[in-house]
């Protein structure tokens, strides 16, 4: 195995994915926004779409969607917006 060093981006990467991401004011009305617009179409395929192996899988399909969408917000979301981290830098 290869010895990697502490600045190589992947282990930055891996590091960034598999550490806790607590909710904050910038994130958590994302994630209540997907995971509200994940609900509407939810209850859509249940109550337009026949019982079936197709219509199961449709939802466990928007609920894997739901979980992305809400791991990118919480690993790639900034908690505090860049042009106000400048602003407070330069004071």
């Amino acid at each position: 195995m290869m010895d990697r060093k502490q600045g190589d981006p992947e282990r930055r990467d891996i590091k960034q994915r598999f550490k806790f991401h607590p909710g904050s004011g910038i994130t958590g009305p994302k994630h209540a926004e997907v995971r509200s617009a994940h609900l509407v179409l939810a209850l859509w395929v249940l109550d337009n779409v026949p019982a079936s192996r197709e219509r199961s899988l449709a939802l466990t399909a928007l609920q894997e969607s739901m979980m992305w969408s809400n791991a990118a917000i919480a690993i790639h979301t900034e908690e505090e917006p860049r042009r106000a981290r400048l602003f407070r830098d330069e004071a």
